[in-house]
């Protein structure tokens, strides 16, 4: 509690002074009097000045009253014990106890006994406590909590509350004093950075401690809130090792490799280096596109270990598996890294070919002498109907639809089929095989044949898709997308017609050195045919094979819509396209009606739509008919940013030579240049990015 500022000894004589009544009225001075109370019953005037009041014994001996105001007494003050009596005070500003120094109408009713240490140091892993004891001078009550309102605080690497002990209070003092014990307890919290041994953490605390006076203690009213402050000291026990942010390896060796991490850690207690420390996997995170295969990994002290199980033999130059590591350190204590690294691997393949034997054979024939096919490969339904949409029972169709992660064969025949999901490298419970997977579709409808809005997902593997749509007078080839994921693949279509076609398959090769190879013949005998020719293909990257040929078997005219849909991507790519064979359709003479002309519009023979080439040094041999209707334009892209050694694309042109054709440069509507090739039958063929081109009669251009 305060106390005055200065207590002087002497008579009474104006100034500072000391006096002892022994009894009776006692009057002070203009200045600062200190009294002493006797046995006696006493009045104490104290004038002006900061007048002072010594009483024998404890504060809690002693009543107090401020309702008499008579002869102009401000206080009565009582000792219970009898020892000094009853005290009136007049002007007296400050009571000075054995164990309390009380200013008068301005002191809190509450002392701190036990206070918070300046640091309270604490240790790792552990939990710690002190007490706080205040004495509540009134018995109003005393409430500490933190400074947020709470008796809980979260902070970093600790909880601390501060609880009130109830068992504790003590009437120590008096019937109005009790002494309160408020305990601090810190408990520690595994932080998001370990301590390393020795090391300390320091962070302020602050309990703010609250009272309310009675309204006759001393005619304090007020409430009162202190702020005791302290630092809490948490003390390190870890000696954990320090690992780095993280590092890259590469690699081509798919039969496994091991990488060093040694140079990953650091151990701070010096008793050993990162050579010594073991390296433990915490996650690994792979992206698996269609050049990323998965990878599994271990540790072996301080080397990883690469497993090459899951990667493919055949891992081709434009292919690459992923994976990003993460690490932490532990050393020979246990101990581990408050952090932890990453580390990215990259495996590169390094097959320029196919391991897989080709289906075709050296005339572009189907050849399956190299495919195993078991007794339950062959699912054969005949010229049956098989729509997803149809109400078929389960068990019928579940041979063409289930597969394994391995090497997996089905040809299936059917009437038609459609709506339907094949995915060789996938389960119920699984996905990303990398089984070399063949499959083979055929069809023995008598009249017309679907092959429609189905989904082929061959995954990971060297795998073979056949569509065999031949032998009906009508064949319809829609909807389909095949997509063959990773590694060096082959899509082979056959579609032949004598009425009507549609050949628009969807194809997708990914990564690898693939084959698309699409024929279509024309066994019509008609001339006013309805043929849809759109094919849709993605070479995605790898030095991949692409061979589109139309033709006609009778020579018969043909009214078709043949538009390229064509990216080779990446790689240095093989492209032949050659729709020379297929004769163009007779116009139907105008005048018969809007029938007629759509149909003319529609089925304008020639040659329309995109071939990109992509990157790499690319080659296409091409040939297409005029149209018989209109005019059709083919647009050829290359890179159009040649650098010396760097890409070089070749256009063969296998049926025109220069003399056949009005050559001129052009801008498209992209703002890029190039040459426009025209025939005097309407076809335009627009070369932009183009580096060579080879007429028919051998001769050459250097763009």
């Amino acid at each position: 509690m305060a106390k005055p500022s200065g207590k002087g000894k002497g008579g009474n004589d104006g100034g500072d002074g000391t006096t002892d009544s022994g009894g009776g009225k006692v009057r002070g001075t203009n200045g600062n009097d200190v009294f002493t109370s006797t046995s006696g019953n006493e009045l104490f005037q104290g004038r002006e000045g900061t007048d002072t009041l010594i009483l024998n014994g404890s504060v809690w001996d002693y009543d107090w009253n401020i309702e008499l105001h008579e002869r102009g007494v401000d206080w009565t003050i009582l000792d219970t014990t009898g020892a000094d009596g009853e005290d009136s005070l007049s002007s007296v500003e400050i009571l000075q106890f054995d164990d309390a120094t009380i200013v008068l109408g301005q002191d809190t009713p509450m002392e701190i006994i036990a206070d918070a240490p300046e640091r309270f140091v604490v240790y790792e892993d552990e939990t710690d406590s002190f007490d706080l004891v205040i004495q509540d001078l009134d018995d109003t009550d005393v409430d500490v909590k933190f400074e947020t309102g709470l008796w809980s605080q979260d902070r970093d690497y600790a909880d601390l509350t501060i609880l009130q002990n109830l068992g504790s209070d003590q009437n120590r003092y008096g019937a109005h004093s009790v002494q309160r014990v408020y305990k601090f307890t810190y408990d520690y919290v595994e932080g998001d950075v370990s301590l390393a041994e020795g090391e300390e953490y320091v962070q302020t605390v602050t309990l703010m401690a609250t009272t309310t006076s009675s309204e006759d203690f001393f005619g304090y009213t007020e409430e009162e809130t202190r702020a005791i402050t302290f630092d809490l000291v948490i003390i390190g026990q870890n000696d954990a090792p320090t690992i780095g942010a993280g590092a890259s390896f590469t690699t081509n060796q798919v039969a496994g490799d091991v990488f060093d991490l040694s140079g990953l850690g650091d151990d701070i207690d010096s008793d050993d280096d990162g050579a010594t420390l073991d390296y433990e996997i915490v996650s690994v995170t792979q992206q698996y596109t269609y050049y990323s295969y998965p990878l599994s990994f271990s540790t072996d002290g301080s080397t990883l270990v690469m497993s090459g199980d899951g990667l493919p033999v055949g891992m081709t130059t434009d292919e690459e598996a992923w994976a990003q590591v993460e690490f932490r350190a532990v050393d020979r204590h246990g101990a581990t890294s408050a952090t932890t690294a990453e580390v990215d691997i990259v495996v590169q393949g390094t097959a320029t070919e196919r391991v897989r034997a080709s289906v075709l054979d050296e005339n572009g024939n189907i050849d399956l002498s190299s495919v195993a096919f078991g007794p339950d490969d062959v699912v054969d339904y005949g010229p049956d109907i098989l729509f997803d949409t149809i109400d078929l029972d389960p068990a019928l169709i579940a041979p063409m639809l289930e597969y394994t992660l391995g090497d997996d064969v089905r040809h299936i025949t059917a009437g038609t089929t459609s709506g339907f999901e094949f995915e060789t490298d996938a389960t119920a419970t699984a996905d990303g095989g990398i089984g070399a997977d063949t499959l083979i579709f055929t069809f023995e409808s008598p009249v017309e044949s679907y092959f429609a809005l189905n989904s082929i997902e061959t995954g990971y593997g060297e795998d073979v898709v056949i569509v065999d749509i031949t032998g009906a007078p009508e064949t319809y080839h829609y909807g389909t997308s095949i997509d063959t994921g990773a590694q060096s693949d082959q899509v082979i279509i056959r579609q032949d017609a004598s009425v009507n076609a549609w050949l628009m398959p969807d194809v997708f090769t990914g990564s690898g050195h693939d084959v698309v190879d699409i024929e279509f013949v024309w066994d019509g005998t008609g001339d006013y045919s309805q043929l849809m020719l759109q094919p849709n293909v993605s070479l995605w990257s790898g030095d991949d094979t692409f061979r589109f040929v139309a033709t006609s078997s009778t020579g018969n005219a043909a009214g078709y819509n043949l538009t390229f849909g064509v990216d080779a991507g990446d790689g240095d790519d093989y492209l032949v396209i050659d729709t020379s064979g297929l004769p163009a359709g007779t116009p139907i003479p105008g005048g018969l009606g809007d029938a007629y002309n759509i149909y003319n519009e529609q089925y304008p023979g020639g040659a329309g739509g995109h071939i990109s080439l992509g990157a790499g040094s690319d080659t296409l041999e091409l040939a297409v008919s005029d149209p018989f209707y209109g005019e059709r334009t083919l647009v050829v892209t290359g890179n159009a940013f040649y650098e010396e050694g760097a890409d070089w694309d070749h256009v063969i042109l296998t049926e025109w030579t220069q003399a056949d054709l009005d050559i001129n440069m052009f801008t498209d509507d992209y703002g890029r240049a190039g040459f426009r090739l025209s025939t005097d039958g309407g076809q335009h063929v627009e070369l932009i990015g183009i580096q060579q081109v080879t007429f028919a009669d051998g001769t050459d251009w250097v763009l």
